[in-house]
């Protein structure tokens, strides 16, 4: 069986259309993916800059401004839960996954807004479904956050509330080091968190903050799963024969050989 990978990227664009572009340059030379995106380009109140032959996956109407949006490629088996979806969070199952520990992993991107508690509460509704369904979850946020934990500078109160609630589920950030995700001539901090539940945490590789510039304040984080490819088998459909030709085929080949033996 042959193998390939499920990479996974996530990012927050700031809004911006050459970040957008950048992205789609960034996902050109890759065939399988998932990308979480917080604050993806908006123009006449839809999500612009998908990359091409992606499915673009948005949790609201054009009446609501929509803070985020997932990318799959078209070769994955990928629907969005609209119940676990909104302009901040959106949802997608991957499905008919093939290589891991399991068959179904549940991806979501995040946007926690300052102005809004962390995490959101259809996250926690999100955690608890999955948890009681036995369903892996992975979650790309742009946290709005600062805790040591994850490789902050320092931690306030929202980072505290943060923590604490993840304490209460079986999510683990992925994040390593204190290399910043998000920077500005005068800032530089750990705002983007990748979180898994138990059963893919240990599936994931290769998580890092991108070097490649993103053309946003927000650094990209990528990682990969290792997944199956199924073998292609090929068969013959008798039905769909041309036995009018085939019959020509033999009978050329039959003479063919009779006269290769009188000869």
């Amino acid at each position: 069986m042959a193998f390939t990978k499920l990479n996974c990227c996530q990012i927050n664009l700031q809004h911006c259309q050459a970040a957008s572009y950048n992205l789609c340059m960034e996902l050109g030379s890759l065939q399988t993916y998932v990308v979480m995106v917080q604050e993806p380009w908006i123009y006449r109140g839809m999500v612009r800059g998908s990359p091409p032959a992606a499915l673009k996956h948005v949790g609201c109407d054009k009446q609501a401004r929509p803070r985020a949006c997932v990318y799959t490629s078209a070769d994955l088996d990928a629907w969005m839960l609209p119940q676990y979806s909104n302009a901040d969070v959106v949802t997608v199952s991957i499905n008919n996954l093939q290589g891991i520990i399991a068959k179904t992993v549940i991806f979501s991107s995040v946007y926690m807004a300052e102005e809004n508690a962390a995490p959101p509460g259809i996250m926690e509704e999100l955690a608890v479904y999955c948890n009681q369904n036995n369903l892996p979850l992975v979650v790309g946020c742009d946290a709005n956050a600062h805790h040591v934990a994850w490789g902050s500078s320092n931690t306030n109160e929202r980072g505290e509330a943060l923590l604490e609630y993840l304490a209460s589920t079986d999510l683990a950030w992925c994040n390593k080091g204190h290399k910043p995700t998000f920077i500005t001539r005068n800032r530089r901090e750990v705002l983007d968190i990748t979180l898994a539940s138990p059963s893919v945490f240990t599936e994931i590789k290769d998580w890092k903050v991108s070097d490649n510039p993103s053309l946003s304040d927000h650094a990209m984080i990528t990682f990969h799963f290792t997944i199956a490819k199924p073998t292609v088998q090929w068969y013959r459909n008798v039905r769909k024969t041309n036995w009018k030709d085939l019959r020509s085929q033999l009978f050329q080949q039959k003479f063919k050989n009779s006269s290769h033996l009188e000869n």
